[in-house]
């Protein structure tokens, strides 16, 4: 099964890095800043990465673009958090 998973992950990432033009993959962003809801709601760092992950896929951002999100906002403290967050979204 190890192998057979290894080359399963080797392929989706070479399918993912690959542009049809030849050149490196662009991010898709959405075409408009979603706007995420954060006062009154649960403070929690998982909660908000949650509720902003969820926000930019309805908006139609892709995959790797949600993992950039997802990386900058786990970089650092919780101020690197809501930062990374006001840089993606609209807060309310």
């Amino acid at each position: 099964m190890g192998f057979f998973r290894h080359l399963y992950f080797k392929k989706r990432t070479a399918v993912r890095q690959s542009n049809p033009k030849g050149g490196p993959h662009k991010l898709k962003a959405p075409i408009t800043k979603p706007t995420v809801k954060l006062i009154g709601q649960d403070g929690n760092a998982f909660a908000i990465m949650g509720n902003i992950k969820r926000a930019l896929k309805r908006a139609g951002a892709d995959r790797e673009y949600i993992d950039e999100y997802l990386k900058e906002a786990t970089s650092g403290d919780y101020n690197t958090l809501l930062t990374a967050s006001m840089k993606y979204v609209n807060i309310e």
